[in-house]
C-alpha cells in the first residue's frame, strides 16, 4: 500500500526540462522557540539531492507573498473541540502569519465550505467561524482539492494548504489520487496536522471500500513528503493548536536557496543548516530563473 501511494504522489509531480544546471528550493528555518531566522548564510547550508552533495550557489529571503488556505475539521468528531479549541487556534495562527500573507479559511465537516474568503479581517471572521454548523463526516480530501484549486488562481505567490483534521476521513483510491494530482498542478505546499483522538490511537486508521484499504497516516505523510510540506501526528486538538503555531513560524521564515543540480524533475532535497536549535524544512525544488 505504501509503495502504491508513493507512486501516486510521484506520478503527479510535473516533470521539468532534461538539461538542468541550477535549481532553487524554498527552505524554512526557524528556532525551537518558533522565531523565524532572518540571517541565514550560504556557508551554513548543506544540500543533498539524489544522495549527492550539491554546491550551494546562493540564498535570499523569498520575496513572494503567500496565500494560505486553512482547513478546520468541523465534523462530528470535533463537536466538542471546534469552537473551544480549533477556532482560537486559527485566530492565533492568523496573528502569527507574516504581513505578506493572505488567508482564507475552510471547514470540512459535513460538507466542503469556504467560510472566510481572502481580504476578510480577523474580527469579522471569528463570528462567522462560530456560526458554522458542526457535525457530519470529514470531507478532508475534497476540501483540500477545492482549496488548492482556489489557491491556483493566486498568481506570483507561494501557495500553502494547512489542514487540521481527525483521522476518520472519507476517502477512496480515486479521491486520494485526485488530491495528489490537484496539489501538484496547483503547486501547493500541504501542511498537515492529523489528530489521533483516543478512539483511533494504536496504529493507522484504514479506510476505503470493499477490497481496498488505505492507511490515513500514510496518505497524509506521503503527501507532505512528496510535495515538500510538513506532517505532524498529534494526540489531541489542544496539541494541534501548538502545531499550528509551528506551521505559522515555518511560513514566516522562508528562503530561496540556489544550488547546482543535474536532476531532471522536481524533488525534495535534503537540506541541513549548520546552526544549533533550529528547525528546517525543504520544499519542492524547481528550475532557477
Amino acid at each position: 500500500m505504501s509503495s502504491l501511494l508513493l507512486t501516486l504522489a510521484l506520478s503527479a509531480v510535473p516533470a521539468s526540462a532534461a538539461e538542468v544546471g541550477t535549481r532553487e528550493v524554498p527552505v524554512a528555518v526557524y528556532t525551537n522557540e518558533e522565531v523565524p531566522v532572518d540571517d541565514l548564510k550560504v556557508d551554513e547550508i548543506e544540500i543533498k539531492e539524489d544522495k549527492k552533495k550539491r554546491t550551494v550557489l546562493g540564498v535570499e529571503s523569498d520575496p513572494r507573498p503567500v496565500a494560505v488556505a486553512l482547513i478546520l475539521d468541523s465534523s462530528e468528531w470535533m463537536e466538542d473541540e471546534y469552537r473551544a479549541t480549533l477556532i482560537p487556534a486559527a485566530m492565533e495562527f492568523w496573528k502569527r502569519l507574516p504581513p505578506v500573507a493572505r488567508l482564507t479559511i475552510w471547514t470540512c465537516g459535513g460538507k466542503v465550505s469556504q467560510v472566510v474568503d481572502f481580504g476578510v479581517e480577523p474580527e469579522v471572521a471569528e463570528p462567522v467561524l462560530q456560526k458554522v454548523a458542526v457535525g457530519g463526516p470529514i470531507f478532508a480530501l475534497d476540501t483540500m482539492i477545492d482549496a488548492s484549486r482556489d489557491l491556483r488562481r493566486e498568481r506570483g505567490v507561494r501557495r500553502v494548504v494547512v489542514i487540521v483534521t481527525d483521522k476518520r476521513i472519507q476517502a477512496n483510491k480515486s479521491l486520494i489520487q485526485r488530491t495528489y494530482q490537484v496539489i501538484a498542478r496547483a503547486r501547493v505546499t500541504p501542511m498537515v496536522v492529523l489528530v489521533s483522538n483516543s478512539s483511533t490511537r494504536g496504529g493507522g486508521l484504514r479506510i476505503g471500500g470493499e477490497g481496498e484499504a488505505w492507511d490515513v497516516e500514510t496518505i497524509f505523510e506521503q503527501m507532505a513528503n512528496g510535495y515538500g510540506g510538513s506532517y505532524e501526528l498529534v494526540l489531541t486538538p489542544l496539541a494541534a493548536r501548538k502545531m499550528l503555531s509551528r506551521v505559522a513560524a515555518d511560513i514566516a521564515s522562508q528562503y530561496l536557496v540556489r544550488y547546482e543540480s543535474d536532476a531532471e524533475k522536481p524533488s525534495v532535497p535534503e537540506v541541513k543548516v549548520k546552526r544549533k536549535d533550529v528547525q528546517v524544512r525543504a520544499g519542492l525544488s524547481q528550475l532557477a530563473n
